[in-house]
């Protein structure tokens, strides 16, 4: 068994290891007639697979009915930031480029189409009451298709099936403002 630790003492003096199994201490051990005498105990093992199911065997029945569960140090959403640091850790030219650790993947959303709906419909009601209102919003949603952030839906997209959600509108506006800094 190799040692983990090996103290030496002096010129003529015994030395401490420590195994995996504790310390031995080896070496001179002077006689009491002044006339040195050495000590040795050996124990040879062929298998070292024998020795360690021989010391398993030692210590199963020692701890017979007491077995401790061995947890995961990491909570559940630690192990799973730590799976994806380990599959979407990539090097790059200047560093490395990592997953978002906590993100979830695609989160499932509702079809919302009937609460965007009755939201665009108070939207209306709303504009219609105020045309400083009305101004700024369609400013606003004009800016948006210019810049392409918004579109008309072809009649294939309008009615596509499967997951699909729907942003509610809401114009916002202070008092303050002059219609033209309106927001959606």
């Amino acid at each position: 068994m190799a040692p983990v630790q090996v103290r030496r003492g002096g010129h003529l003096e015994p030395y401490a290891e420590l195994t995996p199994l504790g310390w031995v201490i080896a070496g001179p051990v002077p006689a009491s007639n002044g006339q040195e005498m050495r000590v040795l105990c050996v124990h040879v093992s062929e298998d070292e697979g024998d020795a360690n199911r021989e010391l398993r065997k030692f210590w199963d029945v020692d701890s017979f009915g007491v077995r401790a569960e061995i947890k995961s140090p990491y909570t559940p959403g630690e192990q799973k930031a730590l799976d994806i640091l380990d599959q979407s850790c990539k090097q790059q030219e200047f560093g490395y480029q990592l997953g978002l650790l906590w993100k979830t993947n695609r989160p499932s959303l509702p079809n919302n189409y009937d609460t965007a709906l009755k939201r665009l419909e108070s939207v209306e009601r709303r504009l219609l009451k105020d045309p400083k209102l009305a101004e700024g919003y369609l400013k606003a949603i004009n800016a948006y298709v210019e810049k392409g952030f918004a579109r008309k839906l072809s009649e294939e997209e309008r009615v596509k099936h499967g997951e699909q959600w729907f942003l509610p509108p809401s114009p916002c506006s202070l008092p303050t403002q002059t219609p033209t800094e309106s927001s959606i």
